[in-house]
Parts: structure tokens; sequence; C-alpha cells
């Protein structure tokens, strides 16, 4: 199997696992635990990840733009979970006070 069609397989893999992980959080009711946050925040970076890599995979011509999604994955493998970690006390003090 070719590089090409083996991150495409890759890649449909990726967007599954979410999917699964999800599901399956749900399934067992472990939605309200204290590391679901961390595994849905991971989830969301996935998908953020696979919003640039779809696209890519899908025509010839966004092949050039390649090197900026790999640039913003990147990034957002690395300030995801700063923002996870920092922001979401940050976010949960405003919401308590709100309410």
């Amino acid at each position: 199997m070719g590089i090409l069609p083996a991150t495409f397989l890759g890649g449909i893999t990726f967007v599954s696992s979410s999917g699964i992980v999800a599901r399956i959080l749900g399934d067992l009711g472990r939605t309200r635990d204290p590391e679901t946050k961390v595994i849905v925040s991971i989830l969301v970076l996935e998908d953020l990840a696979m919003a640039l890599y779809l696209p890519i995979m899908a025509g010839g011509s966004t092949l050039r733009l390649a090197p900026v999604a790999v640039a913003c994955v990147l990034f957002l493998a690395v300030a995801g979970p700063l923002i996870a970690r920092f922001g979401e006390p940050m976010l949960e003090r405003r919401l308590s006070k709100q309410t």
C-alpha cells in the first residue's frame, strides 16, 4: 500500500475513533467523571485536526496548502492541551459567577 492510501485510511480510523470513544463514555455512564473532561478535550482536538486533514485528502489542488494545515495541526496539538488545562478553570469560574 502506498503512502497516500495509508494516510487516507489512517485518517478515517482517526475520525471514527472519536465517535467510538464518545459513545463508550456515554454507554458506561462515565460522562461526569473528572477524566472525561480531558478525554473530550482530546476528541475535540482530533476533530479540529480532521477539519484540516479531510480537505487536503479530498482534492489535489489543496495539496499546496498541506504545510499550512500541518502547521495548524501542530499548533493545535501544543496549544490545545494548554488551553484546556488553563482555560477550563477560568471558564468554569466565570460561568459559576453568572449563575
